[in-house]
């Protein structure tokens, strides 16, 4: 067989961007947006240490993925099954809700800490792995895989190798990853997993909520939105609560939360509503990471700002290519309404309304 022959034998047998498919594609994603993305891993790229992200990150995404949809249920389900795989991951495999002396705990100090455990911490963590570590990529590989997003991802064979995967990487963190925690811990935290587990399955698919009047929220406006609630909830955490007792630090951060999701889900139910202000939400969450990249730099996480630039330079293209495919689908869409944020109708004596620009998020 010629050079050339082999060749185009391999390139036969290589999978496209179809045959990865949507699960591969989250399985991938998730350590690179939850470990990568903020700098909470410096040696992402050491190929052992992808073998461990793969498995756990990966894996509970994929997990939480599948059976949401095969139990039938929504958002709901996929959020609380996301705080219950951060408590996984920080109170069972790596153990930092308990552990004093580890070095990112080191900025709060003795603040947070009751009953053995760092109740910021943990509230913050968990927040964070059900928003940025699951619910994101999901987010995010649903948008990019249109036609599949109500099908599953991956059959149930591979199904069952993810679990595998996933718990045995758990148990060779608890086997090899000595730390100082007492044995009881880690118990309660599987029991709280265990309760989080029984309410993902009762919940329901969609949380009914009144709409109220008027169109959907711009995505521009749904992306500030998202991107304040993180800062917000990230400020509580690093910043001690800005002079809040820890309880009111964990009461905010709960808060936060619950009203962005609370409007979120009024405006998902107005007309209007689409991919883009979809995309929006995870672009507001998102865009978080390669802002605060130059600090983290400059903590010593080295080539993090190459990264944020990166990040940030993908966000704005996708956001200008989802832009451009809904005027192509539309090419005679609407101006914006009179009134509506961010512009108003400027009218003076006899001359009617002024021309309203075209919005430009």
């Amino acid at each position: 067989m010629t050079a050339g022959r082999r060749l185009s034998s391999l390139r036969a047998r290589l999978p496209g961007r179809r045959a990865l498919g949507a699960g591969m594609a989250l399985y991938l994603l998730s350590p690179v947006v939850a470990e990568l993305c903020l700098g909470a891993t410096p040696w992402f790229f050491y190929p052992i240490w992808g073998w461990v992200l793969m498995p756990m990150y990966g894996g509970g995404a994929i997990l939480i993925r599948e059976y949401t949809l095969r139990w039938g249920k929504g958002w709901p389900t996929i959020f609380t099954l996301g705080v219950a795989y951060g408590i996984a991951e920080e109170g069972i495999a790596v153990r930092t809700f308990f552990d004093r002396a580890l070095p990112a705990m080191q900025p709060l100090g003795g603040y947070g800490w009751a009953g053995g455990t760092n109740w910021v911490w943990d509230v913050h963590t968990s927040l964070y792995h059900a928003v940025i570590s699951i619910a994101i990529p999901i987010f995010l590989v649903m948008l990019a895989y249109p036609a599949r997003r109500n099908e599953p991802w991956v059959g149930n064979r591979w199904l069952k190798k993810a679990a595998i995967g996933y718990v045995g990487i758990h148990l060779l963190f608890l086997l090899f990853y000595q730390r100082p925690v007492e044995g009881g811990y880690i118990l309660a935290s599987l029991a709280v997993i265990g309760v989080l587990v029984w309410l993902a399955r009762r919940l329901p698919a969609t949380i009914e909520l009144p709409s109220g009047s008027g169109p959907a929220p711009t995505p521009k406006r749904v992306a500030i939105v998202a991107f304040a609630a993180t800062l917000g909830v990230f400020w509580m955490a690093w910043g001690k609560g800005l002079g809040l007792p820890a309880a009111g630090a964990v009461a905010m951060m709960l808060a936060t939360t619950a009203l962005t999701g609370w409007w979120l889900v009024r405006g998902s139910r107005r007309p209007g509503w689409g991919d883009r202000q979809r995309y929006a939400i995870a672009a507001g969450v998102f865009f978080f990471l390669p802002v605060v990249s130059p600090f983290i730099e400059l903590t010593g996480v080295r080539g993090q700002l190459i990264v944020g630039i990166v990040t940030g330079y993908l966000i704005r293209r996708t956001w200008r290519r989802l832009r451009a495919q809904e005027d192509a689908a539309n090419p005679e869409a609407e101006e914006p309404q009179l009134g509506r944020w961010p512009w108003r109708a400027i009218r003076s004596p006899g001359s009617g309304p002024k021309p309203v620009p075209r919005r430009s998020e």
